[in-house]
């Protein structure tokens, strides 16, 4: 390729690439393509690449903090406390964990299967690494408390497992009763009761946890005294955390003021509301994706939309919601047990009555079908429908 060849492709790209700029910045202007001055545009490159630099720092200390073992970012031991790493006696007087073997329901000849006890084994060694890896407990006398942080990736699971978990999440979520603590550095705690609301009522410890954003979660365990895990709370380096966020949460951090308790506890109360309304509501747009799933696969003769979603892709359905205001003993029936499990039987067939009475003691979800004035269209053999609509 000679000189001239190349130069002259080179600048073919250079002008491209800023033509294509250049639109984009009219756009985010709110002009039209060829309305944006020259000197304008212009004045947008110097911002643009202190933004850049800005968002290559910041990736980088993300790297850095996130190279380091989690519960590194746990505080030091105040003065008069010690910390150490998590222990046996810790567990058994902090969590109340499952042991198949001390379970007398389960017969002995599944204890002694041995595919189950290699699950289990390996299961044990998954715990004992989170263990280590998350948690430090922190020790004053008789005061005792272990501090968990746990990060997740912000990318959901895709496919029909994202699905389930979105389902499963929202269903253990109405199942569970908690209650706001405080609001600490910006982050709203909450002091979980466990199951129906009534498993902290035979427990020696108390369980607190706080959410930053969608990756990381704060778990207290403590046999202490409010004093004392506000203290520890309050010496967790938020700015920090925030950091290592992929996507930082505005109002979290060190420089955020302490407040009245009482205000502190509401503020708290009040999020953690909004947090479960979002989870739910999450929830069942889950359900509405997979009784949309469940109806396409019906319809689907030729397969592709059960082999796609054993792969992992779904349909691209979005469905028209229209959700009645539930009742008192609808969200009794909202927080049976059997409600996830029945309404996933009613969706792929081989529903009871029973399931088809509590679906109907369920917030109702009406998926548009395909009729004239609807929200549908068929393309192929996937139909798609929108929110919203009459």
């Amino acid at each position: 390729m000679s000189r001239a060849y190349l130069g002259a492709f080179v600048a073919v790209a250079i002008v491209a690439t800023g033509a294509v700029d250049y639109v984009n910045q009219a756009r985010r202007a709110g002009l039209a393509p060829g309305t944006l001055s020259p000197g304008d545009y212009i004045r947008t490159i110097p911002a643009r690449f202190g933004d850049m630099k800005a968002a290559q720092a910041a990736d980088q200390a993300r790297r850095e903090l996130r190279s380091v073992t989690i519960r590194e970012h746990l505080p030091d031991a105040p003065d008069g406390w010690t910390r150490r790493d998590w222990g046996t006696k810790d567990a058994a007087l902090l969590d109340n964990r499952y042991d198949i073997e001390k379970d007398s329901f389960v017969p002995d000849d599944m204890k002694n299967d041995p595919v189950l006890k290699a699950l289990m084994k390996m299961d044990k060694a998954a715990t004992a690494m989170a263990d280590a890896e998350e948690v430090y407990v922190y020790e004053r006398g008789e005061e005792l408390i272990a501090l968990r942080l746990e990060r997740r990736s912000a990318k959901q699971a895709g496919g029909i497992t994202g699905v389930g978990l979105q389902m499963v999440e929202a269903n253990l979520n109405a199942m569970s009763g908690s209650e706001g603590y405080a609001m600490v550095g910006g982050v709203a705690f909450r002091e979980n009761h466990g199951l129906f609301g009534v498993e902290s009522d035979g427990r020696a410890f108390r369980v607190i946890t706080g959410r930053i954003g969608k990756e990381l979660t704060v778990t207290v365990r403590a046999r202490a005294s409010d004093e004392s895990v506000m203290t520890l709370l309050s010496a967790i380096n938020y700015d920090r955390l925030n950091a290592m966020l992929d996507h930082p949460v505005d109002g979290v951090g060190n420089d955020v003021k302490a407040i009245d308790p009482d205000v502190s506890r509401a503020l708290a109360e009040a999020a953690i509301r909004a947090q479960d309304a979002a989870t739910r509501e999450a929830g069942r747009a889950a359900e509405a994706q997979l009784q949309t799933l469940a109806r396409e696969i019906s319809e689907d003769t030729t397969g592709l939309t059960a082999l796609g979603a054993a792969i992992g892709i779904l349909p691209d359905a979005e469905v028209e919601a229209e959700m009645q205001v539930p009742t008192a003993d609808d969200a009794a029936a909202a927080e049976s047990p059997a409600g996830l499990f029945g309404r996933l039987a009613g969706m792929f067939g081989g529903g009871s009555q029973e399931v088809a009475a509590e679906d109907a003691a369920q917030p109702e979800i009406k998926v548009n079908r395909l009729t004239k004035g609807s929200n549908c269209k068929k393309q192929g053999a996937v139909k798609r429908c929108v929110i919203g609509g009459n």
